[in-house]
């Protein structure tokens, strides 16, 4: 992927190729469904030689697939737990509140 400078007026730009943008886009693309930078470097470079088959393809998105899951039953997990300490809290709080009535 090569870039050509061309000025305007006193700044100078830089002019990429269509690969380069649909580069740019696919990593976009794959830090909104929740891959990092980090993950992206070997993809990206993989794509780039032309070594990104479907295959290979349907391995990350399964892989990632399979995290953003797991995240998920964590996260609901978690949840749970908050959601009944809150309403442990609430009944504790309404018993002690009955129990110093006169």
């Amino acid at each position: 992927m090569a870039c050509t400078p061309r000025r305007a007026g006193s700044r100078l730009y830089a002019d990429y190729d269509a690969s380069a943008v649909e580069l740019v886009k696919g990593i976009k693309t794959a830090q909104s469904i929740g891959f990092t930078l980090s993950e992206m470097g070997p993809i990206a470079a993989a794509y780039v030689v032309g070594c990104l088959d479907d295959a290979r393809q349907r391995e990350l998105l399964a892989a990632k697939l399979d995290e953003i899951e797991v995240r998920q039953r964590e996260l609901a997990e978690m949840s749970e737990f908050l959601r009944a300490k809150l309403d442990d809290l609430k009944a504790t709080r309404q018993h002690e509140s009955h129990s110093q009535e006169p």
